[in-house]
Order: C-alpha cells, then structure tokens, then sequence
C-alpha cells in the first residue's frame, strides 16, 4: 500500500508539472518552443560529448563492444540539428508528441478498466478522459497543424488535460486505499 502512495505522490507531482507546462505554453508559445529546442539541444550536445569522452578514455579491447563513439557523434550532429533548425524541429515535434499522447491514453484507457475491476465506482471518469486525450493525441499524429503557435497551444492544453487525468485517477486510487 505505501509503494502504491509513493506512485500516486510521483504522479501528482507529475501531473502538476504537466499542467504547469501546458499553462506556459498555452501563454507564451514563441519563447517555449526556443527554450524546449535550446535546452533539448544542449541536453544532446553534452551527452554526446560525454559518450565521446567515455570511448576515448576507455581502453583498446573494450572499444570493440562499445559504441560510444558513434552514439556521441549522432548525439551531437542531432544536438547541432536542433540548435541550427529548431523550425523543422519544431514541426517534427507534434507529430512525436501526439504519439506519446496517444500511447499514455492508451495505457490510461486499460487503467480505467483496472479500476472498474477493482471495485471503484466512477472508473468511468478516467476512461473519458483516456478517450478524449486518445483523440487529441490522434488528431497530432493525422493533422498536427499549419501554425507553430496554435500547435504549441493545443500542445498546452494537451498537457493540461493529461495532468488532469493523472491527477483524477490518483485521487480514485488514494480513496479506494483508504
């Protein structure tokens, strides 16, 4: 039951983070798209430089079995990518994003009828919400829009409405645990 509790306390601060990150980027949509390819990209560019210095460091007969070298090169040249096109980035971006949208509605759709097996009474709740981020995530992967802003806003609202659901599922569990 406590490990239950600690999962439910992750997801809480989860879902916060999720609904804070979709008010940002609901509310100021240009600077979060450079600061999401900013840091992504920075975030690549070191690890690559790390996975760099792990194959120069390491010695001769663990080369053979290791990539680290070919991992940090494409790490970097997708880093540099990121940072010198972040408008062709960003326009891959819905499309990846509604897909794990539509995976995390998926898995939230199955835990709704996990609920509903495990006696609760409203395991109603978050299966519409599995099914309305379904379609949200699915509408990304089939259409994700013309205009950077209006997608980046969906995407705020996407994370709002996802944060929501995690959050509503967690208040179900934690009184079913009572």
């Amino acid at each position: 039951m406590s490990q239950s509790k600690d999962y439910n306390k992750y997801l809480g601060l989860v879902s916060i983070f999720y609904i804070l990150a979709g008010i940002i980027l609901i509310i100021w949509p240009d600077i979060a798209v450079k600061i999401v390819c900013y840091i992504i990209s920075a975030v690549l560019l070191i690890y690559g430089l790390i996975r760099i210095l792990i194959y120069l460091r390491s010695d001769n007969t663990r080369r053979y079995f290791q990539f680290d070298l070919v991992v940090g090169i494409i790490t970097i040249a997708f880093g540099l990518f990121i940072l010198f096109k972040p408008v062709l980035f960003v326009s891959l971006l819905p499309f990846a994003i509604g897909l794990c949208i539509l995976f995390d509605s998926i898995i939230k759709f199955q835990n709704a009828f996990d609920l509903k097996h495990a006696g609760l009474l409203y395991w109603q709740i978050p299966l519409a919400i599995s099914i309305i981020t379904a379609i949200l995530g699915l509408m990304l992967v089939i259409n994700p829009f013309g205009a950077t802003v209006t997608l980046v806003r969906c995407m705020g609202i996407f994370f709002i409405v996802d944060g929501l659901a995690n959050i509503s599922s967690a208040i179900l569990v934690l009184k079913k645990l009572e």
